[in-house]
């Protein structure tokens, strides 16, 4: 999950734990994708790209120092996780910015390129309008849109104790309002709101991916299912993290990972 919106919706805390946990989830992305800026994406000097739900920043600082003459600009609902300002670089700047609200006029038609990865967690009534739009406000005229999600598929799990653990999962999505729907159709909704898809690629995480987020996930999910104990849910702590523990030691038998990853790159018309 990456943080987008509202603060108050975050759901796995903000703390040194949930850094390295988002930048362990990057490299697994990108050991999986290949790629961080997608390779169809032209680069020329002086070019802008604005990340959206940056959190630790890592896409941006991971592409700096390889594209020194790009503009990078992070933007969080949250500064929390940011780097500290010694670690920028010139090209690199990070601010607050709430993405489902209106984007400011100053910031309208100037990006080149506009990534998001993740940020399924953050739409409700399983439509992702208010950020495809969004992001059209940012980009210039012919600017890329790249666009990362994950998508529910208990089908992928191999072993029982994920297979059980994804039972009491689903609780807490259901209790969150959320739905996973949209993602796997991310392609046509970009096409419907004057997009070009370029490149779209929806499979399940490569064997050494899914190995790697694999604690990466588990530490998630009991961030999540912490924080919505604070609100009624009402499964015990230990029960929890009993269940996290089988996984993890399970894994060994088998793939326990049941998302696949949506990855798509789009050119506004």
């Amino acid at each position: 999950m990456t943080d987008l919106t509202d603060d108050s919706q975050y759901l796995v805390g903000r703390n040194f734990r949930e850094t390295a946990r988002l930048n362990g989830q990057h490299f697994a992305i990108n050991l999986h994708l290949g790629y961080g800026l997608h390779p169809s994406v032209p680069i020329h000097d002086g070019m802008k790209i604005a990340d959206i739900g940056t959190g630790t920043g890592v896409w941006i600082l991971e592409l700096a120092d390889k594209y020194p003459t790009v503009v990078f600009e992070g933007y969080d609902v949250s500064s929390a996780a940011f780097p500290p300002r010694h670690v920028w670089g010139e090209n690199v700047s990070f601010a607050e910015l709430d993405a489902l609200q209106q984007v400011p006029d100053e910031m309208k038609g100037q990006y080149d390129v506009v990534h998001m990865r993740l940020l399924c967690s953050f739409v409700r009534g399983n439509d992702p309008s208010k950020l495809v739009n969004m992001a059209k406000s940012l980009l210039k005229e012919g600017g890329y849109l790249q666009w990362e999600e994950s998508i529910r598929d208990p089908s992928l799990l191999q072993v029982q104790s994920a297979i059980d653990f994804e039972r009491m999962y689903e609780k807490a999505w259901q209790a969150l309002n959320l739905q996973f729907d949209w993602p796997e159709h991310l392609p046509e909704i970009l096409a419907t709101h004057g997009f070009d898809v370029l490149h779209a690629r929806c499979s399940g995480l490569n064997r050494a991916a899914a190995w790697l987020w694999t604690p990466v996930y588990l530490q998630s999910c009991a961030g999540v299912l912490a924080e919505l104990r604070q609100v009624g849910f009402d499964t015990p702590a230990e029960e929890i993290e009993e269940a996290l523990h089988r996984i993890y030691v399970d894994a060994q038998q088998g793939n326990v990972f049941g998302w696949r990853f949506s990855s798509v790159l789009a050119r506004m018309r």
